[in-house]
């Protein structure tokens, strides 16, 4: 006998993208009206700084919208963003188990009148690693903004295509849709109204058939979230850690009482003890933690032996 699943009375769309590829307008559209600051790509500045969140009851079922700051495009450090990346990420996945708002969906926005870059392909890695694999996927829906500037049909446009953006397609379970955000002509109208009626079919579609993404979930790739940003950090780290062992190797020559060589002891067991946090057990940091044992198991210097 086979089970029937229970009707979705909620959907929570993530929109997920860089500043200008239109965000936050498919959030409009998705809502059916105008809620969340739209910014031009002429600008590429973020206007959304923190999370924002709409809703809307569209036929009976309610679409909650969360639209945060746009990824890997500001003019912090590529660390900068994927830290911020990660606490944004983070932050809308508490809110959502906070609120109760089940059945996450993830929106990828990309422009559909862009060049899919080596940046494009890096920023949804990003993504995959917050979030983690496979689960994620089959959470996602590609979605295209700009269909109304695209000569040709959207069909001809998709079977172009190749490289990473097809492995991007691929990853989605295929499941693309092409929207028009603007509705200044009677002609864009009817497009925005149709493309809004697939987005939602097949983001419903998306949520019936995939498991749900939980808090849960999410927090059981803390770990690979830690060790993306130690990823991006290590050219910086080790620069520094480089400079204080050079430091404390200068002040251990200068040890002349049990009060120095006690006072550089202890200097040795912070930094070490950072260096451990940081690394995580992923070992990437393995060489500066010997280093620093060295010094500190050493016996062929007088200062370090215990009397």
């Amino acid at each position: 006998m086979s089970s029937v699943s229970p009707p979705i009375k909620e959907i929570t769309a993530i929109l997920l993208g860089k500043t200008g590829y239109g965000k936050s307008a498919t959030g409009n559209t998705l809502l059916g009206f105008d809620r969340f600051e739209v910014v031009h790509a002429i600008s590429m500045t973020s206007i959304t700084k923190i999370i924002h969140y709409e809703s809307n009851t569209i036929n009976g079922l309610k679409w909650n919208v969360y639209d945060p700051p746009g990824l890997m495009n500001s003019d912090r450090s590529v660390v900068e963003d994927i830290k911020t990346a990660v606490d944004d990420m983070s932050k809308v996945m508490r809110i959502c188990h906070e609120r109760n708002h089940g059945g996450i969906v993830f929106l990828l926005i990309y422009n559909i009148s862009s060049t899919f870059t080596a940046e494009d392909r890096k920023t949804y890695e990003v993504l995959e690693s917050i979030f983690g694999n496979k689960n994620f996927w089959n959470r996602c829906v590609l979605v295209l903004t700009n269909l109304d500037t695209l000569e040709g049909t959207f069909d001809e446009w998709l079977s172009s295509q190749r490289g990473s953006f097809t492995e991007l397609k691929a990853k989605c379970g295929e499941n693309v849709v092409a929207v028009c955000n603007r509705d200044n002509n009677d002609e864009r109208r009817t497009m925005k109204r149709n493309t809004r009626d697939e987005l939602q079919q097949v983001i419903l579609r998306r949520a019936r058939v995939a498991p749900s993404y939980t808090l849960k979930e999410f927090n059981s790739f803390e770990n690979v979230r830690k060790n993306l940003v130690l990823q991006y950090e290590l050219p910086s780290l080790e620069t520094d850690y480089n400079r204080k062992i050079n430091e404390i190797k200068e002040e251990r020559l200068r040890v002349k009482s049990r009060r120095d060589r006690e006072a550089v002891l202890q200097k040795i067991a912070i930094l070490k003890d950072r260096i451990v946090e940081k690394d995580n057990g992923t070992g990437k940091l393995r060489t500066y933690m010997d280093s620093l044992d060295l010094e500190i198991q050493s016996r062929r210097d007088p200062w370090c032996v215990i009397l």
